[in-house]
């Protein structure tokens, strides 16, 4: 999570999955060794979570990254690769997308 601090901007939060991005903000480090539990987030708690990380700022935009398809994902997007070739001297490599089946929306 970025936050504007004058004219630049301030990673305040980085997690691999909802519940230490809640974690982090209680002030529990981030175990980037430990696997994201699949699940529905609980959105209000990552709003207040957020909220808590920013100094009680509100926030303005959300994004996911989370390719969606109707068939299975068997390699890297260029996207991807762009990110991991950016920002993985520094850890923040995208990893490759597990191989599974596609599953149905809504």
């Amino acid at each position: 999570m970025l936050q504007q601090v004058k004219e630049r901007w301030k990673c305040v939060g980085l997690a691999p999955s909802y519940a230490q991005f809640i974690e982090l903000a209680n002030g529990t480090p981030v175990d980037w060794s430990k696997v994201p539990s699949a699940g529905r987030p609980d959105v209000d708690a990552l709003l207040a979570a957020a909220r808590t990380l920013l100094g009680g700022d509100g926030v303005d935009l959300v994004t996911i990254d989370m390719p969606v398809a109707l068939t299975p994902i068997r390699k890297r997007r260029e996207a991807d690769s762009a990110v991991s070739q950016k920002f993985g001297s520094k850890g923040l490599q995208h990893p490759f997308p597990q191989r599974s089946p596609a599953r149905r929306l809504g």
